[in-house]
């Protein structure tokens, strides 16, 4: 019997209500399966597979992430998503590389090292009245912030203060996510599974639940899913579960705001028979 461990942080001990039907999945298709709190001690070798599931302090931490991610990938266990896979999605500059690929994605610039003379460069290349900014490695909108190519000159100050000297992100905002949402397309084994519709409370950008968003189950036409499968096949790095967020440009077309390969929530309470889906595709391809 395979043993499973579904890393989680110290937060939710026992993964979020939303994720806890993988448990009673795996356990009804007789497989051992615990969530470990990623940072404490544990002995990898003792599990076969080591899936990252709610690990969303990792950015505090992010060095030890990484020690922890590489002690995975030196075990005897098979981390999912793969360790090179992760290294590769950890860091948003990936936005940059499927841009400049020619995938349709929102525009993405790098700025390294973060400070005011860099800032006012990329936004002469973006043409835009408003943006989004935020650290190249970050989660839950933590220090993402919206602004205006006219603030003030405190605005600025703030900004730098926060982010200057760290390597950041900048990318047009788009209006959409704040009219008809963001829209999440969860895949296991590259099959699509389901999808959510994420909106902001009235004000806010960030979709995310601690700043006032809400999902809500989304049931994309056919031809939405058409439109995102070959998205999420530009991605050439090897994983098993995946998350494609999108929003709608100006013409209504799907853009990527982004690609979840390590710790996304999959909504599997949103999904009817989704966390069967993700068992019964993981058998498939690592038995039982």
């Amino acid at each position: 019997m395979k043993k499973i461990g579904l890393l989680t942080s110290s937060h939710f001990p026992d993964l979020i209500p939303d994720e806890r039907p993988l448990i009673e999945e795996f356990k009804r298709n007789r497989f051992k399966v615990e969530p470990l709190i990623w940072d404490a001690k544990h002995n990898w070798d003792e599990y076969d597979h080591l899936i990252i599931r709610n690990t969303w302090d990792y950015f505090s931490k992010y060095e030890k992430f990484l020690r922890t991610l590489k002690d995975i990938q030196d075990s005897q266990s098979l981390l999912l998503n793969p360790y090179e896979t992760m290294l590769w999605n950890l860091d948003k500059t990936y936005m940059e590389e499927l841009m400049l690929s020619g995938v349709p994605t929102i525009p993405t610039f790098k700025i390294s090292h973060f400070n005011e003379e860099r800032l006012h460069e990329i936004l002469m290349l973006l043409k835009t009245d408003e943006f989004v900014i935020k650290p190249v490695v970050g989660a839950s909108g933590h220090d993402t912030y919206k602004k205006s190519v006219s603030m003030s000159t405190e605005e600025k100050a703030f900004l730098i203060e926060r982010l200057g000297g760290r390597d950041i992100i900048i990318q047009p905002f788009m209006p959409s996510v704040q009219t008809d949402g963001e829209y999440s397309f969860v895949f296991f084994n590259q099959k699509f599974s389901h999808a959510v519709k994420k909106i902001p409370k009235t004000g806010e950008f960030r979709i995310q639940e601690e700043h006032g968003g809400r999902a809500e189950a989304y049931r994309p036409h056919h031809r939405e899913v058409e439109e995102i499968i070959p998205l999420l096949k530009a991605v050439k790095h090897e994983h098993f579960y995946a998350r494609v967020d999108v929003v709608k440009d100006q013409k209504g077309k799907y853009v990527i705001m982004e690609v979840e390969l390590v710790e996304p929530q999959l909504f599997f309470t949103w999904g009817s028979n989704s966390a069967s889906l993700f068992v019964t595709e993981f058998v498939k391809t690592y038995g039982r």
